[in-house]
């Protein structure tokens, strides 16, 4: 990661967990720029647009978050990284109250099955569909996503740091 990139979004990040989210944005601006001049700032970009998501989520501008996931899905070729970027945008249609959500994360847990992604991304995607479920009003389909994830990882090692939280 380019220093200078990594230096805005280090900064845009802790203006953010401040809640000063209008400095956040300047500077993830001028992490955008940094990444741009960059001769393969992929990384970079991908790096901004995470930022970004991060940021919108807070700000509760769910179409404007789920604009920067499908921006970032373009800039990755790793495909646990676009089934992660996927999961998070499904969850952010689900906070939006979009009624194609709980379709959506139906096709996403059928995905995570056939693809045989990690359990952890499994059951992450089994709990949007739990969520987007419950939001549905479907308690019983809720409450059989989530026992399904729950035995999906009994007897597994712990959840990655960033997931646990």
């Amino acid at each position: 990661m380019d220093r200078r990139v990594r230096s805005y979004l280090d900064h845009a990040g802790r203006e953010l967990a401040a809640g000063r989210h209008e400095l956040a944005a300047g500077l993830e601006r001028e992490a955008q720029r940094a990444a741009e001049r960059l001769h393969d700032g992929r990384a970079e970009r991908l790096a901004v647009l995470r930022l970004r998501v991060r940021r919108l989520r807070a700000e509760r501008d769910h179409a404007g978050a789920i604009a920067a996931l499908v921006a970032a899905r373009e800039l990755t070729d790793d495909p646990a990284a676009a089934f992660d970027l996927r999961t998070e945008e499904v969850q952010l249609r689900v906070a939006a109250g979009e009624p194609d959500a709980t379709a959506a994360a139906e096709a996403l847990v059928a995905e995570g099955r056939t693809e045989d992604r990690a359990r952890w991304a499994r059951a992450r995607a089994l709990a949007v569909l739990a969520q987007a479920r419950e939001a549905s009003g479907d308690a019983a389909g809720a409450r059989r996503a989530t026992d399904e994830g729950r035995e999906l990882l009994t007897g597994g090692p712990p959840p990655p740091a960033e997931l646990a939280a």
